[in-house]
């Protein structure tokens, strides 16, 4: 089963369970996809469906930000709680310690002259989406220093 029809059956479910918060996620991500795939002409694989969870996610962290500066802790919690139930569909990320290790493997390779620039190309590269890109930059970062 695609993640397209997971989403879509998750949220015919909230809609028979009345859970509202998950129902409101779910129909952005679902318009969202749909969208995508009125503009692309087709059914969206895996790997754009996760592409929109992340751009979501993303979103909403930049959000949380803004919401704590303006001190809207409703809706800081609000933009929290919808993060919760996107990342449920998104795969899992890799820990700290195997970034870690992508990242030291990477510099052995480049060599100790490597600069910044070329040691987050090859590790995002490497790391591929499964991890969040400000977590590499600061393995990066901690590694150069």
């Amino acid at each position: 089963m695609s993640l397209r029809s997971v989403i879509f059956d998750a949220q015919k479910a909230a809609m028979k369970q009345r859970n509202a918060a998950t129902l409101s996620t779910l129909r952005i991500l679902c318009s969202q996809i749909k969208n995508e795939e009125i503009e692309i002409k087709s059914e969206l694989d895996d790997d754009a469906v996760i592409a929109i969870l992340k751009t979501q996610v993303k979103q909403l962290k930049d959000s949380i930000v803004d919401f704590k500066k303006g001190e809207r802790d409703d809706l800081v919690v609000d933009a929290e709680k919808e993060i919760t139930v996107l990342q449920e569909y998104l795969p899992a990320e890799l820990p700290d310690a195997e970034i870690e290790a992508i990242v030291d493997s990477v510099v052995a390779k480049l060599g100790e002259g490597a600069n910044f620039g070329q040691v987050m190309g090859a590790v995002v590269k490497e790391v591929d989406g499964r991890a969040d890109g400000g977590r590499v930059k600061d393995a990066v970062q901690k590694k150069m220093q």
